[in-house]
């Protein structure tokens, strides 16, 4: 090769030197795993397209076959050719990890966030699969908070150490002096007297007679029975225990009350109500649905607390 490069014009010496030292550079930077030189044969061939319509025919093939052929340069591209939409690149890609990654660059290279902002926000190291799909959406990163230690908490007779995720200072020094004193008083007893969420919707009648069939209707049992079972189905967990009504005029507030399993079930239980309420204005036609919430159903007045917002534990020392 040597006398090869020697025996050629300086011009032709200088491009053939720059190709050698180009590659030698590749093979050491580069991984040399066959799907990753794949991969980057791949995005050679797709960077060679002059044409943008013939680059994104290419991309989106590659994106329908295996999405780890596409470099993040052409991802990016696509995303500036509105073909893929940022919030959805975990499903799109499969890879949730690279997502996150990609749209970290999207935002520095669009100027939605600074670059020295980022630095800050760490995103390596984390199993992003899990959180993508249920926790978070547009994810750029996480952020690590310390986790300390307290107790032990001596309660129904089993001492427990309880972890708490704070950047709070003596926040657990405190508590540990808290929990310290109720072990030295014997420990706290806990009973659940009452269990369930509830949602509260406002629907209105042209007349208070109509409010007051519908309320009538909903206490008797095997019409309760009947609207259970559409609340039931749109949840494997929610299970409506009780309804019960007020009259304002002509509106009706309607207060579902259901148990959600192991969940706080809000949504659970916001699913449950509004089905039964398509299903009721289908029963009465008359009704019209003024808000999935009357503000009958809220933890933040006192009537949340009565009523049956929430699980209601008692504890004893």
């Amino acid at each position: 090769m040597n006398s090869f490069v020697s025996s050629t014009l300086p011009g032709q010496r200088c491009t053939i030197m720059a190709t050698m030292f180009h590659t030698r550079w590749m093979r050491q930077k580069c991984p040399t795993s066959p799907v990753q030189r794949k991969k980057l044969e791949t995005f050679s061939k797709v960077q060679q397209s002059s044409d943008p319509v013939e680059r994104e025919e290419k991309c989106l093939a590659l994106l329908k076959t295996d999405g780890n052929s596409l470099s993040d340069e052409d991802v990016l591209y696509l995303i500036e050719r509105k073909k893929l939409l940022p919030y959805r690149l975990e499903k799109d890609l499969q890879d949730a990890n690279r997502a996150v990654n990609i749209r970290r660059m999207l935002y520095v290279k669009t100027q939605r966030i600074r670059d020295e902002v980022l630095q800050n926000v760490p995103f390596e190291g984390y199993d992003f699969s899990i959180a993508t799909k249920a926790c978070c959406e547009n994810t750029i990163g996480y952020i690590p908070v310390p986790i300390g230690l307290v107790g032990p908490l001596l309660l129904d007779d089993v001492k427990l150490m309880v972890p708490m995720a704070t950047t709070e200072g003596t926040l657990l020094a405190s508590t540990n002096r808290g929990l310290k004193a109720l072990l030295m008083a014997g420990g706290v007893k806990s009973y659940v007297y009452r269990n369930g969420m509830s949602r509260s919707p406002v629907v209105e009648f042209p007349t208070v007679e109509g409010c007051c069939k519908l309320s009538v209707w909903l206490q008797d049992a095997a019409n309760f029975q009947l609207v259970k079972k559409k609340f039931d189905e749109t949840s494997r967990f929610a299970r409506l225990t009780k309804i019960t009504t007020s009259l304002s005029g002509r509106l009706l507030f309607i207060r579902f009350v259901s148990t959600t399993g192991d969940a706080m079930g809000m949504n659970m239980v916001s699913k449950g109500s509004e089905n039964s309420l398509r299903w009721l204005n289908d029963m009465f036609p008359s009704m019209k649905i003024i808000s999935l919430s009357g503000n009958f159903c809220t933890d933040k007045k006192t009537i949340g607390g009565k009523l049956d917002r929430r699980t209601r534990p008692i504890r004893r020392l």
